[in-house]
């Protein structure tokens, strides 16, 4: 008797730093791809939300990666990996 496993994917912070180092894009460049407004505080905050993507300390939305992956140029699977459930 087989049983199937089902295989998700996870949010991956060194795949997220490798594709961000690819773009050439800068925090900042990030934030405003992704539609945040040019106000420098709200930049700020957002440049601080995307350093937690990258160490760990933050995981995105579904949502947000599939905006990420977009604003990068890449592809979702680019930013995840695949784990077993």
């Amino acid at each position: 008797m087989s049983t199937a496993t089902k295989k998700s994917l996870v949010f991956s912070p060194a795949r997220f730093r490798a594709e961000f180092e690819r773009s050439g894009l800068n925090q900042m460049a990030l934030a405003r791809a992704l539609g945040v407004r040019d106000n420098h505080a709200i930049l700020r905050g957002y440049t601080n939300i995307l350093r937690r993507y990258a160490d760990g300390g933050r995981r995105p939305t579904p949502a947000k990666v599939e905006q990420l992956a977009e604003a990068l140029g890449c592809e979702v699977k680019d930013l995840c990996v695949e784990v077993e459930l």
